[in-house]
Parts: C-alpha cells; structure tokens; sequence
C-alpha cells in the first residue's frame, strides 16, 4: 500500500453502539487526511457505503472510494459483525437486524444533513430495506446489483463461493468473461489489492448467508413494500448479471415512485467497477 493510499484514506474508526463496535473509513473534505476544500462537506450530504455479503470496505478499492469522495464526507463501513465491526451481541443474523443497526449509526453520528446511502449487491438489499424502514433518516439511495428478496431461490452456494475470501474467486463470478468484463476484473482485482488487509470473518460469512437464504424464501423479502419507498432511488444495474437477475431491477423501477433505472448492456454483478462512467452518473444523481 503506498504511502499516498495511507495519507488519504487515514485511520480505521470506531463507534460503540451496544454490543457493536462499528469499524470504518471517514474520507472527504471534512476529513483531516484529505486536501481542504472549504465549504464542500457543509453544503453536500454524506454518503454511506454498504458492501456485499461476505466482503468487507477493502472491496471498495481507492480509485471507487476517491472518486465518491471528491465532493463529499464517504463513510465506507464494514457490515455488523464482518472485518473491522466487532459483533458481540449476532447482530448480523437477519436483514433486518443489520436494517436496524444502520439507522443507529446513522442516528448517534449526529450529521446536519441526512446522508445518501450507496448499497451494492447485499448492501443494495439493506439499503432498500433502510429506505422501506428508516426513510426518514435518509437523503437518495443507490441501489447497485441490489435486490428485493423473496425469490425463492437459495443464494448459499453461489454466494459463498463469492465470499471465500478469494478475490480472483468472486471477481471471475462478478464479471463476464468479454474483454471489458476481464478489464473490469482486473481493476476490482488491483483495488482490493490496494487497500489495507480487512480480512473477512467467516462466522459472519455464515451468518449473512443463512439470512439472504431466509430473506429469499418465497412470501419473504420486501417487494411488497417497496412503493413506500419515497427517498429518490438510482438503480444501477447490470444486464449480464447472474447474481441479480434484470428483471428484479425493473420490477423496483415500476414500483419505486421516484427511481431512475440505468441498465448497462455487456456489465455484470460488478457494474459499479466495471462501469468508470457510473462515477458521473452516481454523481449527479446525488447533486441533482
């Protein structure tokens, strides 16, 4: 990791919540390891970043996290329980129970502005769930590769091959084998590489599938609720996704009342690395 990554990105922080001991990366204007840029982080909302199932904020890589963070505060957190968030109390054990833990953090972090959320692939789940039951507390949501639940079918095996803490492993499932998929692996690859080691925690691993295994149990999920709903949405998502099916994505832009899909031919479950144009439109989506 070379010592420009290090200046920027800072420390590991904590913040104790009951039995959680939360563990993430504060990065920004408004972080003292950034260059200044004064009035910046006051007039931008913050945005959170919630990883996948069985990744921690190393996934994220510098040139992601840099790029969200030019004009605004980043929070990039490790799930409940996973890398850097020590667990004592199983928080991690439903969808829900993580819902619920991120509204905590977000209401003891105290911020003038209600922040956006960015989830990504399980994190895309949460934070559809976050907006279903916390939207009150949020600014627009970014929902990349992100699903609704209740499918039926049983996401462990392909998940947990995704979540061995091989990163070649899951980026051969997260991309397709096309030339700009390749591309797309490989720069995920270097990311991930640059960032300091959070290695995962493999109880939680289990943990985690055994909830996405529960919430996509047929009659379970939150499709239902989805048209409650009411913070602005962004659905990015790839048509070559073998994760999360398109058609997901278009029956929450039906839906979702104030959304705007963006399918992208030729990404896969990895459309937010894959792409370096979702950059601008993320961007302008949360200017807007």
């Amino acid at each position: 990791m070379s010592n420009d990554i290090t200046k920027w990105l800072g420390p590991v922080r904590y913040r104790q919540i009951g039995d959680l001991r939360w563990g993430f990366y504060k990065i920004g204007p408004e972080a003292q390891y950034w260059p200044p840029q004064a009035g910046i982080a006051e007039e931008e909302p913050a945005l959170m970043l919630i990883t996948g199932l069985g990744l921690t904020v190393q996934t994220w890589g510098p040139k992601l996290l840099r790029g969200l963070a030019e004009k605004r505060t980043v929070y990039a957190l490790d799930n409940p329980g996973m890398g850097y968030s020590k667990d004592e109390g199983s928080t991690a054990t439903t969808v829900a129970a993580v819902v619920n833990a991120y509204a905590d953090f977000i209401t003891s972090e105290g911020l003038k502005q209600k922040p956006h959320i960015l989830g990504w692939s399980y994190g895309g789940a949460v934070a559809l769930a976050l907006g279903i039951e916390h939207g009150h507390l949020l600014g627009k949501l970014v929902i990349a590769a992100g699903d609704y639940g209740g499918s039926g079918n049983d996401p462990r095996s392909t998940a947990s091959q995704a979540a061995d803490g091989d990163i070649e492993n899951a980026a051969s499932l997260f991309f397709p084998d096309t030339p700009e998929g390749r591309a797309g692996a490989r720069s995920f690859i270097e990311g991930h590489n640059a960032l300091p080691d959070d290695p995962l925690t493999p109880d939680t691993v289990q943990l985690q599938l055994e909830s996405m295994y529960q919430f996509h149990k047929k009659g379970q999920g939150i499709q239902e609720s989805l048209p409650s709903i009411a913070n602005p949405v962004l659905i990015l998502q790839g048509q070559e996704d073998t994760f999360v099916p398109p058609v997901m994505a278009e029956t929450m832009e039906a839906a979702i009342p104030n959304v705007r899909l963006v399918l992208s031919p030729g990404a896969g479950h990895g459309v937010l690395f894959q792409e370096p144009s979702r950059l601008t439109e993320i961007e302008n989506f949360l200017s807007s």
